[in-house]
C-alpha cells in the first residue's frame, strides 16, 4: 500500500457551492455512491485508514442523505463505504471565515486527538484524488512541513502537511498574519519547509465546480 495509518485525509466541504448549485460530495458519483463517498474509497484503495470531513452549512443535508455521517459528528466511526476506514465529521459554523478556517479545525482536531497521525492530506471536495503514481512522488519529496504538487505550470492538491507543519501552521494561524493556506505555504517554500514537487497528472488541478465540468468528468 502507498499509504499507510499515519496519513489522514482532510476533505473540505464546507463550501456553498454556488457554482455548481448543489452540494459537491452529494453529487450521485454512481448507483452506489455520493462523490464524497467515492474521495473515501480512492483513499481507501491507496491504503488509507483516516479521513476527517469538514462540512459546513449543509451539514444537516449530507447527514440526511448519507445518514452514517451522523455517528461520525462525536468521534472516529467505521465507515461503510471503504473497509478498515474511519471517518471524523467536524461542522464549521463560520464558513464565511473561508477555506483556511476549515483547515485550522482540522488540524486542532488532528494535533489534540490523533497523536498517531503523521501526515495530513488536505483535499478540496471538488478536486479528485491523485493518482498513485503523484501521491508516491509527493510523500516521497516532503519538505520538513510538508510537500505541494504541481503540474506543468500549476500547483494542485492534495497538499500534504507533516504533523511539524500542521503544527506550526496552528500556531502561526493564531498571528493573524495568514487568512490563507497558499499564503502560509508560498512563505515555506521560499524557506524549503514546504516543496513543491512536480507530478505528471492533471488531476491535482482539476475543479468540479461547475455542473458541465462534472458531467464531462463521470463520462
Amino acid at each position: 500500500m502507498i499509504i499507510d495509518e499515519k496519513n489522514c485525509l482532510i476533505v473540505l466541504a464546507a463550501g456553498h457551492s454556488k457554482r455548481m448549485g448543489h452540494p459537491k460530495g452529494l453529487l450521485k458519483y454512481n448507483e452506489a455512491n455520493f462523490w464524497l463517498e467515492q474521495q473515501i474509497k480512492s483513499f481507501a484503495s491507496l491504503g488509507g485508514r483516516s479521513v476527517v470531513i469538514v462540512l459546513g452549512d449543509d451539514l444537516t443535508k449530507y447527514c440526511e442523505e448519507i445518514p452514517w455521517l451522523q455517528g461520525c459528528r462525536t468521534g472516529f466511526c467505521s465507515s461503510p463505504v471503504a473497509n478498515n476506514v474511519v471517518v471524523k465529521v467536524i461542522h464549521n459554523r463560520s464558513v464565511e471565515k473561508g477555506q483556511f478556517h476549515s483547515i485550522i479545525l482540522a488540524a486542532q482536531f488532528l494535533n489534540k486527538h490523533t497523536p498517531m497521525i503523521d501526515r495530513a492530506m488536505i483535499l478540496p471536495v471538488d478536486v479528485p484524488l491523485a493518482s498513485s503514481e503523484a501521491i508516491k512522488q509527493l510523500l516521497s519529496g516532503l519538505g520538513d512541513y510538508g510537500a505541494v504538487p504541481r503540474y506543468r505550470d500549476s500547483g494542485g492538491h492534495p497538499v500534504i502537511l507533516t504533523s511539524n507543519g500542521i503544527k506550526t501552521l496552528l500556531a502561526e494561524s493564531d498571528s493573524g498574519k495568514y487568512d490563507r493556506l497558499d499564503h502560509w505555504l508560498f512563505d515555506k517554500v521560499q524557506v524549503k519547509k514546504v516543496k513543491t514537487v512536480k507530478v505528471r497528472d492533471e488531476l491535482i488541478i482539476k475543479n468540479l465546480n461547475y455542473m458541465e465540468n462534472w458531467q464531462t468528468f463521470i463520462k
